[in-house]
């Protein structure tokens, strides 16, 4: 069986001490989607200097049941000479209520102008039954400046 990749990434420049959903992968209907690696990174937009006093971003990767205010959001396949289409879809953040949150499969902590990437294992990766969804979430533990920017990329595979 031929592997399907592919993968959406979203920058946010939101700095508040609230939790704040702001990827979302919606599996297809009646076939599941496997996350296979995620990133994040977070700095000041345009670069600037070090600021090593801010706390760490904190993330969780969490099982979601609806989908909130977010909006529709591209996903990219990475062999393009392949002429399937992905069926998995994405929504970004958007403003108004959070998703409805479920399990949280992942929490994990990136250093202010830091970041980091997890490639999962093949037999710890984390499965999306068909028609589910999966949030990355994200709050900063205090008030952030203006400018500062956060980046996330999932990579899943049909």
């Amino acid at each position: 069986m031929a592997r399907m990749l592919g993968s959406t990434r979203y920058y946010v420049g939101y700095g508040t001490q609230v939790l704040r959903t702001f990827l979302q992968l919606i599996a297809p209907a009646n076939q599941r989607v496997a996350l296979i690696g995620y990133g994040l990174g977070s700095g000041l937009a345009g670069g600037g200097p070090p600021m090593s006093t801010r706390s760490p971003v904190v993330v969780d990767l969490l099982r979601q049941t609806t989908a909130g205010s977010m909006s529709a959001w591209a996903v990219r396949k990475y062999d393009a000479s392949l002429a399937e289409n992905l069926q998995t879809t994405a929504l970004r953040y958007g403003v108004g209520p959070e998703p409805t949150p479920g399990d949280i499969l992942r929490t994990f902590t990136v250093n202010f102008q830091g970041s980091v990437f997890v490639r999962e294992a093949q037999d710890d990766e984390i499965v999306i039954g068909g028609g589910g969804r999966l949030g990355c979430r994200y709050m900063y533990p205090t008030a952030q400046p203006s400018g500062v920017q956060t980046a996330v990329t999932l990579e899943f595979e049909e």
